[in-house]
């Protein structure tokens, strides 16, 4: 009888234990190709150590989203989620087929339209072919509304916008 409730307690414990350990681990990021994930990551993808031939990307959910606000799609989306849309909406012109979009928690916002990466990555460059004023549309000058710059015959080329609201002139043909 005493060695029955010994038993007994002895795996309650075990189960226990495991229990604790395992949620340990899991409490860790999960690493793909690295033994030591990164701590900041829940998930840490790293395919440096595969062969050039064999590297891996991440496949994002594929979707067909309806409208910029669609949450029937995907019900109650995480703001933050991303995912990649497949096909034109038939019923929001907005919304673009091979595009990636993220859940700002009230609409689908498109990735490479967000002002930050407009900001980092595109420069504005614009072909100056006449004298006289010039028209740059929405440059980022005066809050983004069009702006009339005048080129004497010397300055004709490429003209480069700056987020910092600089011009340069480059490759002047005078």
């Amino acid at each position: 009888m005493i060695y029955n409730r010994f038993m007994k307690l002895s795996q309650m414990l075990l189960v226990i234990s495991g229990i604790f350990i395992s949620s340990s681990i899991c409490a860790q990021g999960v690493g793909i190709g690295t033994t030591s994930p990164n701590s900041s990551a829940l998930l840490d993808l790293d395919a440096s150590s595969l062969a050039t031939n064999n590297k891996k990307g991440v496949l994002l959910p594929r979707v067909a989203l309806k409208s910029k606000t669609d949450i029937v799609t995907i019900a109650n989306p995480a703001v933050g989620l991303l995912v990649y849309n497949t096909t034109v909406s038939a019923t929001d012109t907005s919304i673009q087929a091979d595009t990636f979009y993220f859940w700002n928690g009230t609409t689908w916002t498109d990735v490479s339209t967000t002002e930050t990466i407009k900001k980092k990555l595109y420069a504005q460059v614009f072909i100056v072919s006449n004298t006289g004023n010039q028209a740059i549309d929405k440059t980022g000058f005066n809050n983004g509304v069009n702006q009339l710059v005048t080129f004497d015959n010397a300055a004709s080329g490429a003209m480069v916008v700056d987020v910092g609201n600089r011009v340069s002139l480059i490759n002047n043909n005078s």
